[in-house]
């Protein structure tokens, strides 16, 4: 295959994991145990691309290519949602159902909601404050249904996040190009 097919491929899949591993973090996905393998999934386009073509690695540099991309993979994830939330939110009151506890290093206290109707939400939240069952908690919702729910009052990215990420997604894509380029050169054809 051609270095340019072989640059065309990697990129590819490498978009194609990407979108698949941000959607894994998604409220779509109906269980939270369903996300682990669907990331697993996004992750093994790229990474198992690479391993086809270029095994057995002569540098480092592919390694760093499926280290970085774990690391981009898992804060994207996590920061797209606070980012849908900051952009399209909806407020709302959520009722307390269960006090969770503090989270590690008081970073928070963690309950479960339900919503105006009494459904309970499928993720624990993380608020400021201990609440106790009953008690009302604002929160933001995304209409689209892809970020899970977080307190109003919670820290979210900002405005600095597309850039951010576009930044990280480039640095990710040339560090693959830099993988096939130098696995290209070595080999013949």
């Amino acid at each position: 295959m051609k270095p340019y097919l072989q640059v065309a491929a990697v990129l590819t899949a490498l978009a194609a994991g990407l979108a698949v591993a941000a959607f894994s973090w998604s409220v779509v996905i109906p269980s939270p145990w369903l996300q682990f393998p669907v990331l697993i999934a996004g992750l093994a386009l790229p990474l198992g691309l690479l391993w086809r073509l270029y095994w057995p690695f002569d540098s480092m540099i592919p390694v760093a290519a499926v280290v970085s991309t774990l690391v981009v993979t898992v804060f994207l994830g996590q920061l797209l949602s606070g980012y849908l939330l900051d952009v399209r939110g909806e407020p709302q009151t959520a009722t307390v159902t269960e006090y969770l506890g503090t989270g590690a290093k008081s970073s928070g206290h963690y309950v479960r909601l339900a919503d105006a109707d009494g459904d309970e939400l499928r993720d624990s939240v993380r608020v400021t404050e201990a609440y106790a069952p009953g008690a009302n908690v604002e929160i933001l919702v995304d209409p689209g249904g892809w970020a899970p729910p977080a307190a109003a009052d919670g820290s979210r990215p900002g405005g600095w996040f597309p850039w951010t990420a576009g930044a990280a997604v480039a640095l990710l894509a040339g560090l693959y190009v830099l993988v096939v380029r130098r696995e290209t050169g070595k080999s013949p054809g």
